[in-house]
């Protein structure tokens, strides 16, 4: 029998302490309202189970069948009552999918847990914090960027707009005018405007270091400084 293979496949999997201390087959199946999982699988499986291991590699696939039965022959009135007795009260079998983590630019980001050591004691100037400061409604924003050490501030005009292009072309104009010397880094949030964050390192020499989301503290110079422009921006 198929059945009968498959359990027998999954047995030889397991080491041999597993299969041991057999237990009986179930005399009665019972209701689905009173009995656990594991003794409802039990009851409907030929021969019963001969282990808490063996159950849980059975469940992966011998619940999701017996479940997925339930949904799709149940109707009317026992569709109701079958939703009652199952333990999570739906009417729908929910598939699971695992959360896939995707990726915020195109380009890889380097966090700010990879940036030197030496922009974080402020002794060495040319390391600057930048965001966007918007105004009415999202509709204008102007940059900021507040160097680490000095506290000296630009302002990125933005004439045209605040996507990813043109804060680029604001930033690859403010810093690739500066010295050499005081090019040494940008720490940015992971906003979306810094899509091209790799084009504006290629353009300028100057890599990028990206904030933890939600974590506006790791730009403290630039933060405490937006005040004031904030407030006066129309």
């Amino acid at each position: 029998m198929p059945q009968h293979a498959q359990r027998m496949s999954v047995l030889e999997t397991l080491p041999p302490e597993a299969t041991q201390n057999r237990r009986q087959p179930s005399t009665g199946r019972g209701n689905l309202a009173d009995a656990g999982t594991a003794d409802v699988t039990r009851a409907l499986l030929p021969g019963g189970c001969v282990s808490c291991t063996l159950m849980t590699r059975l469940c992966g696939c011998v619940l999701k069948t017996i479940y997925q039965a339930l949904f799709v022959q149940a109707k009317g009135e026992l569709k109701q009552h079958i939703k009652a007795c199952l333990r999570q009260g739906r009417a729908v079998c929910k598939p699971r999918r695992p959360k896939q983590s995707r990726q915020r630019f195109h380009d890889p980001m380097v966090m700010i847990s990879d940036r030197p050591a030496t922009v974080e004691d402020r002794a060495v100037p040319g390391h600057w914090e930048g965001d966007l400061i918007m105004g009415a409604g999202n509709k204008t924003a102007i940059g900021t960027l507040v160097e680490r050490s000095t506290r000296y501030v630009m302002l990125l005009h933005l004439p045209n707009g605040h996507d990813a292009l043109q804060v680029r072309d604001g930033l690859v104009a403010a810093i690739g005018g500066l010295p050499e010397q005081v090019r040494g880094s940008v720490t940015w949030d992971q906003g979306s405007e810094m899509a091209g964050h790799r084009w504006f390192s290629v353009a300028t020499g100057c890599p990028v270091y990206f904030c933890d989301p939600g974590s506006p503290w790791q730009r403290g110079s630039n933060e405490n400084t937006n005040g004031l422009p904030g407030a006066v921006f129309p």
